[in-house]
């Protein structure tokens, strides 16, 4: 909810002076399926969702709206992760806050920092039972690859 009360609160202020800027970070769990946990990418496509509307609603009255949806980032969060999905492919920090600045310079609504995951939203886009199959064909292959590592 804190998007939700951020925007609340900063909108009124931007409208007022005509111009504002609001960067919402959500994950690429909002764009895709995340098997781990389900509140994590149910919150995360809620934030989309809502980043969404707001630029819908509020880039023709002068406030510039983008959402963040960074995959793997080496962050304590992805500690020990290296060789599972969620640590294949980890940027650093310093990666990510350039890739930021260069999209909120461009005004890009979608800040993305993996190709791969901008590519599965494609065929989401294209072709959701498509998108559902190439999901679940990822499942299982992780789970077959992890029950063969231990």
């Amino acid at each position: 909810m804190s998007q939700v009360f951020a925007a609340r609160y900063a909108v009124p202020h931007m409208l007022e002076q005509g111009s504002g800027y609001l960067l919402n970070v959500a994950s690429a769990g909002g764009l895709l399926v995340i098997f781990d946990t389900i509140s994590y990418t149910v919150t995360k496509h809620a934030s989309i969702g809502l980043t969404e509307w707001l630029a819908a609603t509020y880039v023709d009255q002068g406030i510039g709206v983008s959402v963040l949806c960074p995959a793997a980032v080496r962050t304590p969060i992805l500690a020990g992760k290296g060789d599972t999905p969620e640590g294949r492919g980890a940027i650093s920090t310093d990666e990510l806050a350039d890739m930021v600045i260069d999209g909120l310079a461009e005004e890009r609504f979608m800040i993305s920092t993996h190709p791969w995951v901008l590519e599965k939203f494609a065929v989401k886009a294209r072709d959701y039972d498509e998108y559902i199959a190439m999901m679940r064909a990822g499942r299982v292959a992780e789970t077959a690859r992890t029950a063969g590592a231990a």
